[in-house]
């Protein structure tokens, strides 16, 4: 538990210092490197921890490694053939890194590096906190997610990255969100994001209470059946697995309803000097609840939620920023109350022990 703990604060310092150097660092270009070295400190800590664990850390970390072990020894196309041609571009890139390297923690700090520089170039470019947003993406779990789930949070880095190309080249957003597809299925679910540029913001709010209705009218019966569709496909799931339901609970709906109440003031009625973006993470937000909602299933879909959830950690920071200082003041104690309670009860409570193997915790040179 110490390294998490020491990650998770160590982190989270740096980002709030970050800030501070960026508040008085505007025409001091001393104080605009020693930012720059503080991301970079920053990167450095989470690829060196998600990046260079053992075999034991993560709940999929031993299944790469006998994907690397495979595919070493096979030719690219027998390789892809093997796994049925399914997402080909993330097996492609593995199949790269075995036969780049015979060291399985090349791939894990291959990927690792490519997930947080992302990460870290979305918030630079939208957040209006690092220190906040480093805090929401430790306290949410990104950092433990990213130990178990390497295809899925590679694919969230690839719909992050389509996201910052929207707006400049729409084209290349696309591509990369297809590319995103080729990379985890499950990513497909971003698709309905690249249309956000498209829609008339002053009908935000009635076209999210549409939307809201419908999945959970609708939503829970159509994604029971792709759950089952993609299980049946790739084999990932056990089908005596797919029956339950309730698999998510009615805590993160509440914070997902915290979070969009809490920034309705601030973003309407539309503000013409506000940057359309943040309003295209307001509507990230409530397809993170919408998507929670229908997703809530089975196991196969739970994690769906994840690819609009990320948004949260730019959002929050900057409906911060629109506050008044006693509502700020305010709305931050509760984000902070209520993202503690989360990181305690599941980031890094006893269940991730036996079922995510996280603890305990080793590096590979251990």
């Amino acid at each position: 538990m110490f390294y998490y703990i020491l990650l998770f604060s160590l982190t989270t310092l740096l980002g709030f210092i970050a800030d501070d150097l960026e508040a008085r660092g505007h025409s001091n270009h001393k104080l605009r490197l020693q930012k720059r070295w503080m991301v970079f400190t920053i990167l450095f800590i989470y690829v060196v921890f998600v990046g260079c664990r053992a075999e034991s850390v993560g709940s999929d970390t031993y299944a790469y490694v006998s994907k690397l072990e495979t595919a070493s020894s096979m030719a690219l196309f027998e390789y892809l053939q093997s796994g049925f041609f399914i997402e080909p571009i993330f097996n492609t890139y593995v199949w790269l890194c075995a036969h780049i390297s015979s060291y399985h923690s090349f791939f894990f700090i291959l990927s690792s590096f490519f997930f947080f520089s992302v990460f870290l170039k979305f918030i630079l470019k939208y957040s209006s906190s690092l220190g906040w947003s480093i805090w929401i993406l430790n306290s949410m779990g990104f950092a433990v997610f990213a130990l178990s789930t390497v295809r899925q949070t590679t694919a969230i880095a690839i719909c992050l990255l389509s996201y910052m190309y929207m707006e400049k080249n729409y084209r290349k957003s696309w591509l990369l969100a297809i590319v995103a597809i080729g990379t985890h299925l499950s990513s497909a679910i971003y698709l309905p994001m690249m249309l956000v540029s498209k829609l008339n913001l002053k009908k935000i709010k009635s076209n999210m209470t549409i939307m809201l209705v419908c999945a959970v009218l609708i939503g829970p019966m159509l994604m029971g059946k792709l759950g089952a569709y993609y299980a049946a496909t790739t084999g990932k799931y056990e089908s005596d697995s797919l029956t339950g339901e309730g698999v998510g609970g009615y805590g993160m709906i509440a914070f997902l309803i915290v979070l969009l109440v809490m920034s309705v003031k601030s973003y309407f009625p539309i503000k013409k000097d506000l940057p359309p973006t943040f309003y295209y993470e307001f509507i990230a937000i409530g397809l993170a609840l919408a998507v929670f909602v229908i997703s809530r299933v089975n196991i196969a879909t739970i994690r769906l939620y994840w690819y609009y959830l990320a948004f949260s950690v730019v959002y929050i920071p900057n409906s911060f920023s629109l506050q008044r200082i006693q509502q700020r003041r305010v709305c931050q104690y509760a984000i902070l109350v209520i993202t503690i309670y989360y990181l305690s009860t599941n980031v890094l409570s006893s269940p991730y022990e036996e079922s995510k193997l996280l603890l305990p915790y080793n590096f590979f040179w251990e």
